[in-house]
């Protein structure tokens, strides 16, 4: 572990910015090293002037969206609300909606949290043990670290902690949620040592999908002894008028094409398409983002189609996937093994072979059988009226 001082920073950037990277898929190469999952060194703030280079992976990984729990939540509790709605432009708004909507009392299972914190404020002293690479283990000390709570507030029994964040980070800055707890636990500062047990949550927002991650520090003394508890996404939206597979597959055109038929999970496609609104590399999905025309690549320039800033702009999962249907039904080849799913009730392999030859479209054996699961994936996931 080697101590580094502001001064010392601030000949490379911002001491302030070294420091807060809220995702490792965010961290330049010096720090994240080869492997893209794990991250070789970490920076900690140590007082409101110095911080620790410590080797190891100081960040969380966050639950995989398609894991999680969905489920539509009326948003007509901002109907009288002239001054909030339900497509925020920051993640203090976001809150506001998870409260006025009552998400966060539906999650967290309360009749009212008092709201009663938000602030940036210097932390009284504490250590920690940070495990590091090479299963070394650091003590970490701390006085007058700064800490940022995004809003808090507490119940007769407990005190809860929210961090929020727009976007689809994969991973979590576990310092963001260990440092407000551990601070409160221990006292000092401008706050008195909080008894109560303290909640961290994460509130994750993306279009209308609010998404509370609740977690719990299992060992406060062990930075990385942080454990995810329970998990749930809110969709934001009315009831959706359904469009039946049949009906969609009536609304496409297929034009005339003979390049390679687009292939791959749509839901890596749609999360290589958001990756890139994010302005984070897509690690899965790139090839058939592109094949669907949601994104297209100028001069090796990665960038959003207009028709991948219609799919980014619809505000439920099954207008979504609507758009990505139709961007892909446009091929023919794909369209025909639609229609001929849709009317056998399966679709075999020999089947798309014989597509593929009557459509001259060259295909590798192994082609046919992924086109049989992106066929059966789109058949079988929900979609609306747009």
């Amino acid at each position: 572990m080697a101590h580094l001082s502001a001064n010392l920073l601030r000949r490379y950037a911002e001491p302030r910015l070294l420091v807060s990277f809220d995702a490792r898929e965010k961290l330049p190469p010096a720090l994240r090293g080869t492997d893209p999952r794990h991250a070789d060194y970490t920076i900690l703030a140590t007082s409101f002037s110095s911080y620790a280079l410590v080797t190891g992976d100081g960040w969380y990984d966050l639950p995989a969206p398609s894991t999680i729990v969905e489920e539509r939540w009326s948003p007509d509790a901002l109907d009288n609300l002239q001054t909030l709605c339900a497509d925020v432009a920051n993640e203090a708004q976001a809150i506001h909606v998870a409260d006025a909507t009552g998400i966060l009392e539906h999650f967290t299972g309360e009749d009212r949290i008092r709201w009663t914190m938000s602030s940036r404020e210097r932390a009284g002293p504490f250590s920690y043990l940070f495990h590091g690479a090479e299963e070394r283990t650091h003590l970490v000390q701390t006085d007058g670290v700064q800490i940022e709570i995004d809003r808090g507030g507490e119940t007769a029994g407990a005190v809860y902690l929210i961090e929020a964040k727009k976007g689809r980070p994969a991973s979590l800055n576990i310092r963001q949620l260990y440092y407000p707890v551990r601070a409160m636990s221990a006292g000092g500062g401008p706050r008195r040592q909080v008894s109560k047990p303290i909640v961290p949550l994460v509130l994750l927002v993306h279009n209308r999908a609010y998404t509370l991650l609740r977690y719990t520090f299992d060992d406060l003394d062990h930075y990385h002894s942080l454990r995810l508890v329970a998990a749930r996404r809110y969709v934001l939206a009315p009831p959706a008028e359904p469009l039946a597979p049949a009906d969609l597959l009536d609304s496409v055109r297929p034009v005339p094409s003979r390049a390679p038929v687009p292939t791959g999970d749509p839901d890596a496609a749609i999360a290589a398409l958001e990756a890139v609104a994010d302005g984070v590399p897509p690690e899965d999905g790139l090839p058939l983002a592109l094949a669907a025309g949601l994104l297209k690549v100028n001069n090796d320039v990665l960038s959003i189609s207009p028709r991948g800033d219609l799919l980014l702009c619809a505000q439920t999962p099954e207008a979504r996937n609507t758009h990505l249907a139709r961007a892909l039904l446009r091929h023919p080849v794909l369209h025909t093994a639609f229609a001929r799913r849709l009317e056998a009730g399966a679709l075999a392999p020999e089947e798309v072979e014989e597509i593929l030859a009557r459509a001259s479209v060259a295909a590798h054996p192994k082609t046919t059988t992924e086109i049989v699961s992106l066929v059966e994936a789109l058949v079988r996931r929900p979609y609306a009226q747009i």
